[in-house]
């Protein structure tokens, strides 16, 4: 099976690029600051991926931050959007899919 492609409109995609600016420039600017952010959000709302999680804090932080970076950088253009996404997939197949991780998300 594979991923459909998804369009965003240019406001979509101004709208998601000013929404990261939005959070980096209310966090101080810093991207470290961001990713903590983010990384706290992810494992206190859910809390059966924590585990999950085996690099040191910091270095997830930035993974995260450059992660949702990609994610608006590449919002314009639906083929590269998809082969980063399927990218962020194939990153994750080692993990099993359960009940409570599903339900959590």
């Amino acid at each position: 099976e594979s991923l459909e492609l998804l369009h965003l409109t240019s406001p979509e995609c101004v709208v998601l690029a000013k929404s990261l600016e939005m959070l980096v420039s209310s966090l101080g600017g810093d991207r470290e600051s961001v990713g903590d952010a983010i990384y706290g959000a992810l494992t206190s709302s859910l809390l059966c991926i924590k585990e999950s999680f085996t690099s040191p804090r910091a270095m997830m932080s930035l993974r995260l931050f450059n992660g949702f970076r990609l994610l608006a950088t590449k919002c314009s253009d639906a083929e590269d959007l998809k082969i980063y996404v399927e990218t962020l997939g194939f990153r994750h197949m080692g993990h099993d899919v359960t009940s409570p991780r599903v339900e959590a998300v």
